[in-house]
């Protein structure tokens, strides 16, 4: 399990990322990141190998 995961667990309103726009709970990032693993999978159960790719700002 990744360590972001864990630390969601264990303290899920601790700050886990501050930037200038604002900061974010480890509750946060796991709600983000279901949403966005929803929105990926749509009905299916699993990817079937497709391969995705993320660009973040520099």
């Amino acid at each position: 399990m990744l360590s972001i995961f864990k630390n969601a667990e264990q303290y899920p309103d601790r700050v886990a990322l501050r930037d200038k726009t604002g900061s974010y709970t480890y509750k946060d990032i796991v709600k983000a990141s279901n949403k966005m693993a929803s929105a990926l999978i749509g009905n299916d159960s699993d990817l079937k190998e497709q391969r995705i790719g993320f660009l973040k700002p520099a």
